[in-house]
């Protein structure tokens, strides 16, 4: 079997910056409506990417993403976005959603509500609906970090992987030449 020490070396490299772009993807301020937003609120999702490996079989696949799978599925919805018409999200992440942000609560009529646990899971509700109806639109943070990065190590990745091919090969032709 293939030791590939330099492919894994430019892999590794290349996952560090396809991480790297992702978080910046991710802390680039966004046009909401008219609005420019910063889309990070606590940050975990930016803290917690990273890059490995899986082994499928004979195969090693390199994966990106997050460790943790209730940020994965968070992860997911940032990513691809949500469509029209689905479930409605649950009331907690929002909620929680809204304390970080400091959402100043606003009743049907568009005035200033007291800021009381009751009228927050008013608000929480209403948002969790209108998200539900209208969906959320996807940035694709890891597809565009990928691609932009994939461009830049395509060159290196094939050369080392000539060099681990052909070091392996001619460690194995060595092995049944006789002299």
């Amino acid at each position: 079997m293939a030791k590939l020490s330099t492919f894994r070396e430019k892999l590794d490299a290349m996952g560090k910056d396809v991480i790297e772009e992702a978080r910046r993807n991710l802390a680039k301020p966004r046009s909401i409506r008219g609005r420019t937003t910063n889309r990070v609120a606590t940050g975990k999702l930016r803290d917690s990417l990273t890059f490995g490996y899986w082994k499928r079989g004979d195969m090693i696949v390199q994966w990106y993403g997050t460790p943790d799978k209730s940020i994965r599925e968070y992860a997911d919805v940032i990513e691809k976005g949500r469509r029209k018409g689905k479930t409605p999200p649950p009331l907690a992440p929002i909620m929680a959603w809204m304390k970080v942000r400091k959402i100043k609560l606003r009743g049907v009529d568009g005035k200033f509500i007291k800021d009381t646990e009751e009228n927050q899971r008013f608000v929480a509700r209403r948002i969790s609906r209108a998200i539900g109806r209208n969906g959320i639109k996807g940035i694709n943070y890891m597809s565009k970090a990928f691609d932009k990065v994939f461009k830049q190590h395509k060159k290196s990745l094939g050369l080392a992987m000539q060099i681990d091919f052909l070091n392996e090969f001619r460690l194995m032709s060595d092995k049944y030449i006789t002299k």
